[in-house]
């Protein structure tokens, strides 16, 4: 059989990553700019770049053709953030594959199994995270940021906050406590990086 597939690289990926969990408008992106501010690395955050999803505020296409390319050009852009590490410096993202998972299954019914199969092909193929950062906030100051922000995609989001948060709690209660560090506005990056050097020193168990 011919095959347009290229061979497999042998390539080892590093993936070194800490994914931070939190409801959208939580101050994940502003949380991950602190800690690469602090960061002797030249780039070592992988952003999520929103506006790159064709399927953002599209409404009628999501109307027509569902959630689902909405969710799996998110699971493929992050996916791609990923697969690009090339060093072994730890890398923050302001997005997790976890929380992908969750909203996906809020947003689609019966295609959310196609979600899941896709998820896990691609997942496999990507090294775990070295842990998880839960930035968690009160549903009343989301719902304020959401609004302060301003983007029409999101309005819709605000009907949601409060269900989200309780979507995401549920995921993070199925993580071992040394896995995720719950946080707050107010945490002090020298906490965070003191937990990240204990699960380096602990082999990222």
């Amino acid at each position: 059989m011919v095959t347009l597939a290229p061979k497999e690289t042998p390539e080892q990926l590093s993936g070194r990553r800490i994914e931070i969990l939190g409801v959208f408008g939580s101050g994940k992106t502003t949380l991950a700019r602190k800690l690469v501010a602090e960061s002797n690395e030249t780039q070592p955050l992988l952003a999520e770049q929103h506006e790159q999803n064709l399927f953002w505020g599209a409404e009628r296409h999501n109307q027509i053709l569902g959630y689902l390319p909405y969710d799996l050009s998110f699971l493929m852009q992050h996916a791609h953030l990923v697969a690009s590490i090339n060093s072994d410096v730890i890398h923050f993202c302001d997005w997790s594959f976890g929380s992908d998972r969750v909203w996906a299954s809020m947003r689609l019914d019966s295609d959310f199994s196609a979600y899941e199969v896709v998820s896990d092909i691609i997942l496999k193929k990507l090294p775990s995270p070295l842990g998880y950062l839960y930035l968690k906030q009160p549903v009343e100051l989301i719902s304020k940021r959401l609004g302060l922000r301003g983007r029409v995609e999101e309005r819709n989001f605000l009907n949601y906050v409060k269900a989200a948060a309780e979507q995401l709690d549920e995921f993070a209660r199925t993580l071992s406590s040394n896995q995720v560090l719950e946080v707050t506005d107010d945490v002090s990056l020298a906490e965070i990086y003191a937990w990240l050097e204990k699960r380096e020193e602990n082999g990222d168990e």
